[in-house]
């Protein structure tokens, strides 16, 4: 079976936008996964912290210490 020019273009730009549509998808699940992680983090971090001193907001040495473990937290995971 032959098929045209016309024909075959219109298969590839059919399959290019579902490939397209299927890699989005992908990505959408994959920021609502790193979001989940990085709430749960942030959730597990400042329970830990509260619990040895309920008081670490008002403690500027204690918000340095978790800001630069973060940046480095960063810096491992991204390689910057």
């Amino acid at each position: 079976m032959k098929i045209t020019k016309r024909q075959l273009r219109r298969i590839i730009k059919e399959e290019k936008a579902k490939l397209l549509k299927e890699s989005r998808a992908v990505d959408y699940r994959l920021v609502d996964d790193l979001d989940s992680l990085r709430y749960n983090v942030v959730e597990e971090i400042l329970g830990r912290v509260a619990m040895h001193n309920r008081e670490w907001r008002n403690d500027p040495a204690i918000k340095k210490h978790l800001i630069d473990m973060l940046d480095q937290m960063k810096r491992d995971l991204f390689l910057v």
